[in-house]
């Protein structure tokens, strides 16, 4: 074989790889959607700077589509992507949070305790009333029935250990249910059901559940004549005061008699305007969390028959604790599941918190959302994952500073397609037209049935992330923001439409 062979052998190679490279691009190009990104952003009547998309296939086979993706966005509640993932992976399918009752050492099968009963809050997302009260039961059925030293709460493995009461409000509606910020010793989001009803005389109401306790005051507020529909519980005074204070005795608490323990007296009173001929009703917190938790031990125990003092101190339980009585929070997927179909704020934050590892209470010690915010960026690390511009806040993504690129969360997207708990991830997720947040959207077209989403809506933010299988049944990360006025009305469209298109095609 000559010289010149050689050469014609190598050009015929070369030719074959150089058409089997081809073929192969002209394949990816050929499966990859047609979109005119920019185009349809102004005709939605938005600017390019305000929008932020990414189309990333996860089979291989195409190119992604991609406008402004590494643009930080403003994320709404497509952070709680970042929130379960990430908890998917550093907690386990097993984890769960917990309450528990425990007494001192020394009280170990008294029928009068000594110390107080303590009740124990490790993020136990879970705890109802109902649940409450049954916890309460199996104590006394194990023969407690005095505890004149009252209660000792502990929800000490969170710093701070409870939220700021002097936070500012994200909005103008502190006590909604979305607006509630979660602490270890949460118990039913800390949520009362009221009732309100204009009659001749004035307003009467009522609310669920009541403590004997408390007495419900509405007689300051007025009815004044206007439309049902401009009235707002949020834009009234609610006040709650005690109305008896109780002289200290001069006996140990365990030398009390029941007539001693009596219990105090409390005042629930809304102070405002309600509109006459009008009904209104709805869920919120009408009390501070350690009272209302309070009342609450204190009226089921006495239901019971037990009798308790009214001191309530607030102290990590020492280690020696004995423990009577144990509630089990769901695990992990199920909260998951929770939080991604229906977009619950409180189970988000409880959850991000509890990415934190425990550290020591001291000045200089950082907060549990530093810790959680450390190990999140440590987990991006891990993952390759660029963390430029991140910022998480409470993971729940009910915050006007946390922002994230579609890049980034797509990163999480992928990383959780290929996990360990991908099962578990992707079936949390809403299923277009079916049920969750997407259960009125998508319903008609192609991505019915066939995308996971994350739906996010805050005042001018819209956003939409998750997984959509095209015609071919490929699945493709999609990742959509629209940060501007109107963002809900103008955005949304758009970001269904991309959906629909990509599912279609």
């Amino acid at each position: 074989m000559n010289f010149l062979d050689v050469i014609a052998i190598s050009s015929r190679k070369f030719c074959r790889c150089s058409w089997l490279f081809l073929a192969v691009l002209v394949s990816a190009c050929s499966n990859t959607p047609k979109f005119q990104l920019q185009q349809d952003i102004l005709a939605a009547g938005l600017s390019p700077d305000e929008v932020s998309v990414l189309m990333l296939p996860l089979s291989g086979d195409a190119n992604e589509l991609a406008f402004a993706a590494d643009r930080p966005m403003q994320p709404a509640s497509t952070m709680k992507l970042l929130t379960t993932s990430v908890a998917l992976d550093l907690l386990g399918n097993n984890w769960r949070g917990e309450t528990q009752l425990l007494v001192q050492k020394t009280d170990l099968d008294r029928q009068t305790l000594s110390g107080p009963l303590i009740v124990q809050g490790r993020s136990n997302t879970d705890l109802s009333y109902g649940e409450l009260n049954f916890m309460l039961q199996q104590l006394y059925d194990q023969g407690v029935r005095h505890i004149p030293a009252g209660l000792q709460f502990d929800r000490e493995n969170f710093s701070p250990n409870r939220p700021s009461p002097i936070a500012e409000p994200f909005d103008d509606a502190p006590r909604a249910r979305y607006n509630h910020v979660p602490d270890p010793l949460m118990l039913q989001q800390n949520m009362h059901w009221l009732s309100l009803q204009s009659v001749a005389k004035g307003v009467k109401g009522w609310f669920s559940p009541g403590w004997p306790t408390l007495q419900f005051d509405l007689t300051a507020l007025k009815l004044v004549d206007v439309a049902c529909d401009t009235f707002s519980i949020h834009q009234q005074q609610i006040v709650v005061e005690q109305l008896s204070t109780e002289l200290a005795p001069e006996l140990a608490p365990e030398q009390l008699s029941p007539e001693q323990l009596s219990p105090k007296q409390w005042q629930l009173k809304i102070v405002g305007e309600f509109p006459a001929n009008c009904q209104w009703q709805g869920q919120l917190e009408l009390l501070d969390r350690d009272l209302n938790l309070q009342l609450a031990v204190q009226s089921y125990w006495r239901q019971l028959g037990g009798t308790m003092g009214n001191s309530v101190i607030f102290k990590q339980a020492d280690v020696d604790s004995q423990l009577l009585v144990q509630h089990l929070g769901r695990p992990l997927p199920e909260i998951v599941s929770r939080i991604n179909k229906f977009s619950d704020n409180a189970l988000a934050r409880l959850v991000y918190a509890n990415l934190a590892e425990p550290v020591e209470h001291s000045e200089t010690a950082p907060t549990t959302l530093q810790m959680a915010d450390y190990r999140v960026h440590h987990w991006f690390k891990q993952h390759k994952i660029p963390t430029a511009g991140l910022v998480i806040d409470n993971g729940s993504g009910l915050s006007r500073s946390a922002q994230i690129s579609a890049r980034q969360l797509a990163g999480i997207l992928a990383a959780s397609w290929s996990s360990r708990y991908s099962a578990e991830f992707v079936a949390s997720l809403p299923l277009a037209g079916v049920d969750g947040t997407l259960l009125q959207r998508l319903k008609n077209g192609p991505a019915w049935q066939r995308a996971r989403l994350k739906t996010g809506t805050l005042r001018d933010v819209t956003a939409l992330a998750g997984y959509v299988w095209d015609s071919h049944n490929r699945p493709w990360i999609f990742v959509g923001f629209v940060n501007a006025a109107h963002a809900p009305t103008k955005g949304r469209p758009l970001l269904d439409k991309w959906v629909q298109q990509l599912a279609g095609q």
